[in-house]
């Protein structure tokens, strides 16, 4: 397993748990899953409300790239880990490259 730290830019509403394990074999798409259930399901930080119509996240590695849907995590892992976590940004529109 590995991981993940989530983080909130560009006015995102935050999540309260911000790190999760996840297993190596799977992809980056599972992540935007994963992260859109928590920032639009699970309303309970109601500072935040959730924007009208809007249902997309955009997640970055590295605040400058989003890897493609299909890649493994475990390679994202290997490659552009910070310490011991793999650090995934997420906000609500299209935010770098």
């Amino acid at each position: 397993k590995i991981t993940i730290r989530f983080q909130a830019i560009g006015g995102a509403p935050p999540i309260l748990v911000k790190v999760f394990k996840i297993s190596r074999n799977q992809k980056f798409s599972v992540l935007n899953k994963f992260l859109h259930k928590r920032v639009y399901s699970n309303r309970g930080n109601r500072s935040s409300p959730e924007p009208e119509g809007r249902k997309q996240l955009f997640l970055y590695l590295h605040n400058s790239f989003a890897p493609n849907g299909d890649e493994v995590l475990g390679n994202l892992f290997s490659l552009f880990k910070v310490g011991d976590e793999l650090i995934v940004s997420y906000c609500l529109n299209v935010a770098f490259g």
